[in-house]
C-alpha cells in the first residue's frame, strides 16, 4: 500500500515568465511520477503569495529563473530545512551573491560554458546539468491544449502543408541587461524566414502559415530600452514588433497567414496559441517550425516535433545572447534543430532523456542521500552518548528502526537489508566503547539528547499517515 508522506511538493510560478513556469511544471510532474511515495499535496503557488502560505519544514519547493532564485533565498533564510530546487536556462550574475543556497541548481549543459559561475554553484550545492531545460511538452499535453483553445484554428485538409512561426521577445543577459527584439529586426528576421521558406521543396502558395508571439515580444520601448508603461499584452493592443513582422510577411507572400496575439486576459479562458499550433504540425508529422534562438525553453520543447518528423529551424533575433547561441549549437549537433543559416539536415535527431525526468531522478536520489545521512549522524551521536553495551544495543535498535522507516520514502529492500546489518554491526562494535564516569556521562547525555530532540523530534521527516 502506498504511504502518504506529510510533505508538500510546491511549484513557485510567475505569470511574467511562461518559459520558467513550464520548467517548474515539468519538474513537478516528473517528481510526482517517479516518487515512490505520494505527497500530502502537489500544488502551484505564485511567487508573490508564498509568504502567506504554509510552507513547512522539509516541504519541497521548485522554482525557476533569477526571480525564483531571489524567492528561494528568502525561503531558505526563513527556514533552512525547506528543500529547494532552482532551474535556470542560463547562468545569472545573481548566483555570485547567493547567501542561502538551494539544495540543487539545474542548468542546461550549454550554460556551463561560464566556468566561474558553474564552479561557484557546484562548490556550494548540487549542480545538475541537462540537455536543454525541463518541460512538459508531449502528445497528450499539446492535444489537450488544442482542445481547450478558444480562438479559431484554420480548417485544413490532410494534404495541406503548414508552417508555424513563434516570434521571439526581449530577453536578459547574465547581468540582466535587456537585449531587444525590435520592430526593425522583426523585418530582418521575416525576410530571412521568407528566404528560407522559398528554398524548401514542401513550401508553395497553398501552404498555410501560423504565427504567434509571446509575453516578451515588444515588451520594451525600442527607443528608450524601458518597459512600456502599458504592456501591450495586457491592453489588447498588438505590439509593434509583431505588427512589423506580420505586415512584411503579408506583403512578401501570397499565403494564408493566421496570427494569434498573446494576451494575458485570454489565458483566463484558455491556453495561448503556442501548443495548439504545435499540435497541428504534430498531427501531420511534417512541416516547418520556426523557433527563436533566444527562447531556450522553446528550442528544447521543439525536440518533440523533431522526433516525429517536423523540420525545426532556429532563427536569431537581436535579443539572442551567447548562452542562447550555445544552446542552439548543442541541439544542432544532435540534429534536433537547424540554424536558419544552414541547410536542413535530414539526419534523425539523437534520442535524449527528458530533462524533466533526469532532474526528478537526480533530485530524488539527492534527497534520499541527505535523509539517510541525517539519520545516520543522529543515530551515531545518540549511541555515543550511551556508552554501555546495553544502551548501545538499544541505540542500534533505534538506528535500525529509523532505517526501516525510510523504506516508504523510496529506499526499498536494499536499505532494509542495510538496516538489519547495521543492527548486528553496531551491537558487535559496542564492546569497543569505554564506560564513562557517571558525572561526565550525565552531562554529555543531556547535551546529546538536546541534539537528538532538535534534529529528529522537532523536524521529523517520518511524519507518515
Amino acid at each position: 500500500m502506498t504511504r502518504t508522506i506529510k510533505m508538500k511538493l510546491i511549484g513557485l510560478m510567475n505569470p511574467d515568465y511562461q518559459g520558467d513556469n513550464n520548467q517548474v511544471k515539468g519538474i513537478l510532474q516528473s517528481i510526482s511520477e517517479q516518487s515512490e511515495q505520494s505527497f500530502e499535496s502537489v500544488s502551484e503557488l505564485s511567487e508573490a503569495e508564498w509568504q502567506d502560505s504554509k510552507i513547512e519544514a522539509f516541504d519541497w519547493v521548485i522554482a525557476a529563473g533569477d526571480h525564483g532564485l531571489r524567492e528561494a533565498q528568502k525561503i531558505k533564510q526563513q527556514n533552512p530545512t525547506i528543500k529547494i530546487l532552482i532551474s535556470a536556462h542560463m547562468v545569472f550574475d545573481a548566483f555570485k551573491d547567493v547567501q542561502h543556497w538551494p539544495d540543487m541548481v539545474v542548468l542546461p549543459e550549454s550554460a556551463a560554458h561560464d566556468k566561474e559561475i558553474a564552479n561557484l554553484i557546484s562548490n556550494h550545492t548540487k549542480l545538475c546539468l541537462t540537455k536543454g531545460v525541463p518541460h512538459t511538452v508531449n502528445a497528450h499535453q499539446i492535444a489537450e491544449k488544442a482542445a481547450a483553445f478558444q480562438e479559431i484554428l484554420p480548417e485544413l485538409t490532410e494534404d495541406t502543408n503548414v508552417v508555424g512561426i513563434i516570434l521571439g521577445g526581449d530577453a536578459p543577459t547574465a547581468d540582466q541587461t535587456i537585449k531587444l527584439f525590435t520592430p526593425k529586426d522583426a523585418e530582418i528576421q521575416a525576410n530571412k524566414i521568407i528566404e528560407y521558406l522559398k528554398t524548401d521543396p514542401s513550401f508553395d502558395e497553398s501552404t498555410v502559415i501560423l504565427v504567434t508571439n509571446g509575453p516578451r515580444t515588444g515588451k520594451y520601448n525600442p527607443e528608450t530600452g524601458v518597459e512600456w508603461q502599458e504592456n501591450p499584452h495586457k491592453s489588447g493592443v498588438v505590439d509593434a514588433t509583431s505588427q512589423h513582422f506580420i505586415e512584411l510577411l503579408s506583403h512578401q507572400l501570397q499565403n494564408k497567414i493566421h496570427f494569434y496575439d498573446f494576451q494575458f486576459e485570454a489565458l483566463k479562458k484558455g491556453p495561448s496559441a503556442y501548443l495548439p499550433m504545435m499540435n497541428i504540425l504534430a498531427e501531420r508529422k511534417r512541416g516547418l517550425w520556426f523557433v527563436p534562438a533566444e527562447s531556450t525553453s522553446m528550442v528544447t520543447e521543439s525536440s518533440y516535433l523533431a522526433s516525429i518528423g517536423v523540420k525545426v529551424v532556429a532563427y536569431f533575433p537581436s535579443s539572442t545572447n551567447e548562452a542562447h547561441k550555445a544552446h542552439v549549437e548543442d541541439f544542432s549537433r544532435m540534429s534536433v534543430v537547424t540554424p536558419i543559416y544552414r541547410s536542413f539536415q535530414s539526419t534523425a535527431p539523437v534520442s535524449i532523456k527528458s530533462s524533466s525526468a533526469q532532474v526528478a531522478e537526480d533530485w530524488l536520489n539527492e534527497m534520499k542521500k541527505s535523509i539517510l545521512q541525517k539519520y545516520l549522524d543522529v543515530s551515531l551521536m545518540w549511541m555515543k552518548a550511551h556508552a554501555s553495551t546495553c544502551a548501545l544495543t538499544i541505540g542500534a535498535a533505534v538506528f535500525s528502526g529509523i532505517m526501516a522507516a525510510l523504506v516508504p520514502l523510496g529506499f526499498g529492500l536494499a536499505t532494509s537489508a542495510m538496516a538489519a546489518a547495521s543492527f548486528s554491526l553496531v551491537t558487535s562494535a559496542s564492546t569497543f566503547f569505554v564506560l564513562r564516569s557517571d558525572e561526565k556521562r550525565e552531562t554529555e547525555k543531556q547535551q546529546e539528547m538536546d541534539y537528538w530532540h532538535s534534529k529528529v523530534e522537532k523536524n521529523s521527516l517520518l511524519r507518515t499517515v
